[in-house]
């Protein structure tokens, strides 16, 4: 499974719809009329910004598939609005509060009286983040994401000038509660599904429901399957089983080049973040702009060793493996404590030596590892470990 973490799985899209209805709708931007590009930066292909509150700067997560949320612990003013349980898609259940911040400013946008679930998610710590810009402020005014000229702009209304600029498709969509785009797809020509989220708080390209999934079986020519962490969510880690699929899509009449989609235990589809890497996209009102004028292709190859691996407590551990991959042949399971990479020994390593020969077990087209269990050095060569042509 390629990199992909969802870190709120959307857990807020079942808000309690009915309590919850028309309150992500407050708010008013200052000035009236505006364009602004946003100073971003990404990391692991997730939106970051830096968001201004009572003269202080605090970094936040763009993340279309979630309210705008902050951390409890933030000294900021804000206006208490109810307490409420949510629960996640794996029925976990938590108690968050709701207030509206007064103020608080983007560049030279200021945003007033919107409101923010205010709770210590997991994953602030994991991320390194204060908050989330969510659905309930990308749905105000039309966002453009053009990542690959390094620019999102964001303005009051549609500016024709962006539509010149590339070749777009247009597509209607609905948004949920909290402001999350839903997009109607196709695949293979065939089946159809509604609801599909576009989550920019979601690492991946994107994912398939399992229920979808067995829907569409009998037109995938081929497909793997693995174990092992799936994704991260604000309550702890999705450990399970998972497939990789090459995906023929359309969106609208527009068809997508195959490309390769992970399979979730999640009831709904999701359009993630790495989208952007292949696709401008525009969101404004109720219509999904996209154009893949300029922007990079998708892989027609996955290739790999056939695991994923985490640090953890000065160990680097087997946290994925892809079934008969080169790993899975050799016997290398989902847990196992990695010795040694190529010879060193991953204990007398700093973090940051042991983060960087993680990266080199990933990008190393060969590497000889040692695994605690198996007391032998195993060499693991990339292959091709499935094809979308």
């Amino acid at each position: 499974m390629r990199s992909k973490i969802i870190f709120l799985i959307l857990l807020l899209i079942q808000l309690n719809v009915n309590a919850q209805k028309g309150m992500f709708k407050k708010g008013t931007i200052q000035p009236s009329v505006y364009k602004e590009q946003l100073a971003y930066t990404l990391v692991n292909q997730l939106i970051y910004v830096t968001v201004e509150i009572e003269g202080k700067e605090y970094i936040f997560l763009v993340d279309t598939g979630a309210p705008s949320t902050i951390r409890k612990n933030l000294d900021v003013d804000f206006v208490f609005l109810k307490k409420e349980s949510i629960m996640d898609a794996m029925q976990n259940t938590q108690e968050v509060d709701y207030v509206t911040l007064p103020s608080i400013k983007i560049g030279n946008l200021t945003f007033d009286n919107f409101v923010f679930m205010q709770e210590d998610l997991t994953v602030f710590e994991d991320l390194g983040i204060d908050g989330i810009i969510g659905g309930n402020i990308t749905a105000r005014g039309a966002w453009d994401f053009d990542l690959q000229k390094n620019s999102i702009t964001v303005s009051n209304t549609l500016d024709q000038a962006w539509l010149k600029e590339a070749n777009f498709s247009a597509f209607k969509m609905k948004k949920t509660d909290i402001g999350t785009p839903l997009l109607s797809l196709t695949y293979f020509d065939r089946i159809k599904e509604k609801g599909i989220f576009f989550d920019t708080g979601y690492s991946g390209l994107f994912y398939l429901s399992a229920s979808m999934f067995d829907k569409v079986k009998p037109y995938v020519s081929d497909y793997i399957t693995g174990e092992g962490i799936l994704s991260k969510n604000a309550f702890g880690n999705s450990v399970g089983e998972t497939a990789l699929l090459p995906l023929k899509m359309k969106l609208g009449q527009q068809h997508i080049p195959i490309f390769f989609s992970d399979v979730e235990e999640d009831e709904e589809s999701n359009l993630g973040v790495e989208w952007l890497s292949h696709y401008r996209v525009i969101i404004y009102k109720n219509t999904f702009y996209f154009s893949n004028e300029g922007q990079r292709g998708f892989e027609t190859k996955f290739v790999g060793k056939g695991i994923k691996t985490a640090v953890e407590n000065g160990e680097l551990l087997v946290t994925f493996v892809w079934h008969n991959s080169p790993a899975h042949k050799q016997g290398i399971q989902l847990g196992d404590k990695i010795q040694a990479v190529n010879g060193q020994q991953v204990a007398d390593l700093t973090l940051n030596e042991q983060l960087e020969l993680k990266k080199t077990m990933e990008t190393s087209p060969e590497i000889t590892v040692e695994i605690t269990r198996l007391n032998h050095p195993i060499v693991l060569k990339e292959e091709v470990l499935l094809t979308g042509e």
